[in-house]
């Protein structure tokens, strides 16, 4: 059986929504013959691991782990007394001496302002190039060469973000020879967060994902946009190489639930939206929460409506939703692990998708890597947010529609309807299995080994 080495910060238990690609290929690839071989990271922040994702790595699989030194880590040491808030100096201070204590006050917003604020921003464009995960490079390294002379690796396979995985990629691809497979799940550097990073970093980026394009022997990216746009930007780069393979769904995660059984089981009198994933700041989840104010002060209406929210929220949308109208119809759910969600998303009335909305060369190019489990789950899917690849998608699949995100009128519309169908038993949906089933897990590392046996074929005719 023919190994290949996959290089990935973010493994399980690490419980980041990128580590299930990865290890979803990892568990599949062995029906195809080829031997999955770890390269990740050591000492991954605990708050951030779930130890039940163990499960999903294949039996008798090889994990290689190396240190990283966190550079976030190092900053907030040395910053840290700097922005942590000061004590209020006491009434007696001010009395005693007023003119000292506003000296020093504005002797500390002077150095934090033009002095430490600059070189934070400094060590982020510069040490944190191409991300902050940079400090495992050196270690991951050493510990790949050395997986590679052990193991005997025949093909090198890196995931990304964190890009410090391609870097690392890049070398081992340069001090073996081996044939290696660079895979995007998001873009770099036409990321739409990279517009605030300094001049010269965005230069040095540039350069080094065009370098790792040149020396890859294959490049996928899980959206065909993204591919495009890709090969639109590095025009040298032979079209040849790029691929495209997308998120799926695993069919064991639904192995002994149906829809109806599951659904049929936690009907309630209230509808219920389920959202699943982050939810960032610039996404359609603002102006669904703008419709369903309207809905929530309808008092026929409003005492019946319910939204869970399952996975990490940010602060921001933790203090708007504490609030009225939608303290008491917000359900916050935090984190959840992996089987229970799958329940939850089968029992939902409606799964809610709120797509970013914010940049827009991406935001049409965008696949949140959820879309397909809640396809599987057999559910209404309602959209709010910019048509693009990933509403096309799951209007094909005949479980969803999309409310454009800043037609407020039409989200009350549609979220009211939801409301009537509900009462009237006529939330069912009429789901293109044919479709959807394209997107099964194995089936796509199918098409990720055939690459494989691709570039493995070339090295050694």
């Amino acid at each position: 059986m023919k190994k290949v080495l996959i290089i990935a910060y973010d493994f399980p238990p690490a419980r980041t929504s990128g580590v299930y690609r990865t290890v979803k290929f990892a568990k599949f690839m062995i029906e195809y013959g080829w031997q999955p071989v770890i390269l990740t990271v050591k000492n991954y922040p605990k708050e951030l691991l779930d130890e039940t994702l163990l499960k999903e790595i294949p039996p008798d699989t090889h994990i290689y782990y190396s240190y990283s030194w966190e550079l976030k880590r190092f900053e907030k040491k040395v910053f840290n007394r700097f922005y942590k808030k000061k004590e209020q100096p006491s009434v007696n201070d001010d009395l005693i001496n007023p003119v000292e204590t506003r000296l020093k006050r504005t002797l500390v917003f002077l150095i934090k302002k033009y002095l430490f604020s600059p070189l934070s921003s400094f060590t982020h464009g510069f040490l944190y190039t191409p991300d902050d995960k940079i400090g495992w490079l050196p270690m991951a390294v050493c510990k790949g060469l050395k997986a590679i002379r052990r193991e005997k690796i025949d093909l090198i396979y890196s995931t990304s973000p964190p890009e410090t995985n391609h870097v690392v990629g890049l070398l081992l691809k340069r001090l073996t020879g081996i044939p290696w497979l660079v895979d995007f799940r998001d873009p770099w550097t036409n990321h739409y967060n990279r517009k605030n990073r300094p001049h010269l970093q965005l230069k040095v980026e540039d350069r080094l994902e065009h370098g790792i394009l040149r020396k890859a022997d294959a490049i996928v990216h899980a959206s065909s946009g993204f591919s495009r746009l890709s090969e639109k930007t590095f025009t040298d780069i032979s079209p040849d190489k790029f691929h495209v393979i997308t998120n799926g769904f695993d069919e064991d995660d639904f192995k002994g639930l149906t829809v109806d059984e599951i659904y049929g089981q936690n009907k309630t009198s209230f509808l219920n939206f389920v959202s699943v994933g982050t939810i960032y700041e610039k996404s359609g989840f603002y102006y669904f929460l703008k419709g369903l104010e309207r809905v929530l002060r309808n008092k026929n209406i409003g005492p019946n409506l319910k939204v869970s929210l399952i996975g990490d929220i940010f602060q921001y949308w933790r203090e708007l939703l504490s609030k009225p109208p939608f303290d008491g119809h917000i359900n916050l759910l935090g984190y959840k692990q992996h089987q229970p969600t799958v329940r939850l998303m089968m029992a939902a009335d409606v799964l809610l998708l709120t797509l970013p909305h914010g940049d827009i060369l991406t935001r049409d190019k965008i696949i949140p890597g959820k879309i397909f489990e809640l396809m599987r789950s057999g559910r209404p899917i309602f959209i709010v947010g910019c048509e693009g690849e990933a509403s096309r998608i799951i209007e094909k699949s005949g479980l969803g529609n999309l409310v454009q995100y800043d037609d407020i009128d039409k989200i009350e519309k549609s979220v009211i309807e939801y409301y009537h169908k509900k009462r009237k038993g006529r939330l069912d949906v009429k789901p293109d299995w044919d479709y959807i089933n394209q997107f099964n897990r194995k089936a796509l590392t199918g098409k990720l080994v055939e690459l494989f046996n691709l570039i493995y074929d070339k090295y050694n005719k």
